[in-house]
C-alpha cells in the first residue's frame, strides 16, 4: 500500500515536525502504517514457518482445471459478474481461447 519511499519520506518530515528521536518516530509511524494497511478490509496472515505476511485477497475460489495444479503454479483469479463467485484457473486455461475480451 505504501511504497519505502513514502515511508522514508513520512518518517523525514515526522521527525522534523516533531523533534522525536528517529527510531522512536519509526516505532510510531510503522505502527500507524500497519493500522492504515489493515484498515483495507483484508485479512493479513502470517507463514508460522517462514515468518512471511500475506493479505488475503479473496477468502475462497473453487478452482476450475484440466490438469492438476501443482505447487508454484501460476493462476488466474476471477470473479463472476453474476453474483460474484471467485473462481481460479490455471493461466494457460484461462489464455487458451475459452474466454474472450469484452470490447
Amino acid at each position: 500500500m505504501f511504497s519505502e519511499a513514502q515511508k522514508q519520506a513520512a518518517l523525514a518530515a515526522l521527525v522534523a515536525a516533531t523533534g522525536l528521536e528517529a527510531a522512536t518516530a519509526e516505532r510510531g509511524l510503522a505502527a500507524a502504517l500497519a493500522a492504515a494497511e489493515a484498515a483495507d478490509g483484508r485479512r493479513r496472515m502470517r507463514h508460522k514457518k517462514r515468518g512471511s505476511t500475506y493479505r488475503v485477497a479473496f477468502e475462497e475460489a473453487e478452482v476450475q482445471a484440466t490438469d492438476p495444479i501443482v505447487e508454484g503454479a501460476r493462476i488466474t483469479v476471477y470473479v463472476c459478474d453474476e453474483g460474484g463467485k471467485v473462481w481460479a484457473r490455471p493461466v494457460g486455461e484461462f489464455n487458451d481461447g475459452r474466454f474472450e475480451a469484452i470490447v
